[in-house]
């Protein structure tokens, strides 16, 4: 990680002498804090966007409201399981649970110290991540990255164990000890020749999905659907959706469900495929910065001001506290 991001920081330092701001991203998209580079409330983004486009989503806002309240309310809102269970201002997959059944929705209910997301599962097959944008002073707009996601799977071949699957898979081994927490009735069980089995139903990278360049997807009528979405929602010029979708033709026409919207922190998470270079991983990642220092300058000329540092170290603090409680 620290290999891939260093020369993040001299991208960084030579836009914000180009801006006169050490936050040069936060312009970029008015109506996120931050800009999302690190920390929004997914609550806050959601209330910028189409309900159509996203899951059935309910906001707990007090992590000690009684559990019968909460069951109440998530009936109120037609979640029924299974259900996603994430922090409103977690990342990297970190809090976020599938949930089955009662039990387990009440011992996470139990456990999170911090405000959280109640989503419908969205039962789609196909799940993927679109880097978009536009300019706010000229016809500009495109998709810098389509990242093609593969869930955590084995594939059975008839004599191997579930555990012995799991340990001849490379990205399973990493994740190992949870997998076996998980399937701990089933780690014997032997999986028919040719059978899969789903591991992780969360579509992140520490959960083990595979990132591949789904740039192949990428039409003249993808990036039009997709940067109509985003002029759609107020003070958005730059963001990554993290998404569901059944068909390619209905990705390419932005016929999705959105599970999130991520600001200028999102990584263009294409670049996790194995088969591009490093230094392809670095002049893509340029790119992006290029486009969100165009995006900001120009809405700092409409007026909008730049996140000051005293703004930054205050936001910092409060997402410190945040993420301790989080893992406590």
């Amino acid at each position: 990680m620290w290999l891939a991001s260093i020369p993040q920081v001299f991208m960084w330092i030579w836009f914000a002498a180009r801006s006169n701001a050490v936050m040069w991203m936060s312009a970029a998209n008015p109506s996120i804090i931050t800009g999302g580079l690190v920390g929004e409330p997914k609550d806050a983004i959601h209330d910028l966007m189409q309900p159509e486009l996203l899951p059935k989503t309910l906001y707990i806002k007090e992590p000690n409201e009684a559990f019968k309240t909460i069951l109440e309310k998530t009936k109120l809102a037609a979640i029924s399981y299974p259900l996603i269970c994430k922090p409103n201002r977690g990342e990297r997959g970190r809090k976020v649970a599938k949930i089955d059944n009662e039990a387990d929705f009440r011992q996470y209910a139990n456990d999170i110290k911090v405000d959280y997301l109640i989503q419908e599962f969205i039962d789609l097959p196909n799940e993927a991540a679109v880097m978009v944008y536009y300019m706010p002073d000229s016809d500009e707009q495109g998709i810098i990255s389509v990242t093609d996601k593969v869930f955590l799977h084995v594939v059975g071949n008839g004599h191997d164990s579930l555990l012995g699957l799991m340990q001849q898979n490379l990205r399973a081994l990493l994740v190992l000890d949870s997998l076996k927490k998980r399937f701990q009735h089933r780690l014997q069980e032997v999986l028919p020749e040719g059978a899969v089995l789903q591991l992780e139903p969360i579509g992140n990278h520490s959960r083990g999905t595979g990132f591949y360049d789904g740039s192949r997807f990428i039409t003249p009528e993808m990036i039009q659907c997709f940067a109509d979405i985003t002029r759609n929602i107020e003070g958005v010029y730059f963001a990554r959706y993290d998404l569901k979708y059944d068909t390619v033709e209905n990705l390419q026409a932005g016929r999705v469900k959105v599970l999130e919207l991520n600001g200028v922190g999102a990584d263009p998470a294409h670049v996790y495929d194995p088969k591009i270079s490093i230094f392809k991983k670095y002049a893509v990642i340029y790119q992006q910065f290029k486009i969100i220092f165009k995006i900001a300058k120009a809405n700092n000329k409409k007026g909008v001001p730049y996140m000051n540092l005293s703004e930054w170290f205050k936001h910092w603090k409060m997402i410190k506290t945040y993420n301790k409680l989080m893992e406590d």
